[in-house]
């Protein structure tokens, strides 16, 4: 496993926003690699014991059209979500509202191909990845 700037640690810590990138070689000869951009939001407007105390829920899960996101006990009256590939590409990103404590709301992301799917939640500081498959 070697990262882009030579390391060859298998975790490696970021404190920047950047791309990053590494290749793993095993021990028959094949190569792979993998690259992700990262970006770092500083987010102050949430108390973090607010957004630690939230219960995010989805359901139907797998889901056909759509999904309906759960958010109980957020202090906050908005949450950002971002649905994504497996591979780590972005298909949508949008903002959920509601009354502090509790956000409700359905999304239906389009025609997709039958597969799995990762939900990324931002409750302020905090983020929660849940798993989705779509039948």
């Amino acid at each position: 496993m070697v990262w882009q700037d030579g390391s060859t640690s298998p975790l490696y810590t970021i404190d920047t926003a950047g791309v990053f990138h590494v290749t793993v070689t095993t021990t028959t000869g094949c190569t792979y690699s993998d690259t992700i951009v990262v970006g770092i939001t500083i987010c102050t407007s949430v108390d973090p014991l607010q957004a630690s105390a939230a219960n995010v829920s989805v359901w139907p899960n797998p889901f056909q059209d759509g999904f309906h996101l759960d958010v109980k006990g957020f202090g906050g009256g908005e949450v950002r979500y971002s649905l994504y590939t497996i591979n780590g590409v972005q298909i949508l990103s949008d903002k959920a509202y509601g009354q502090p404590g509790l956000i409700e709301k359905e999304i239906h992301p389009g025609r997709l191909p039958s597969g799995m799917y990762i939900l990324e939640v931002s409750l302020g500081d905090r983020k929660e990845r849940i798993k989705l498959v779509l039948k």
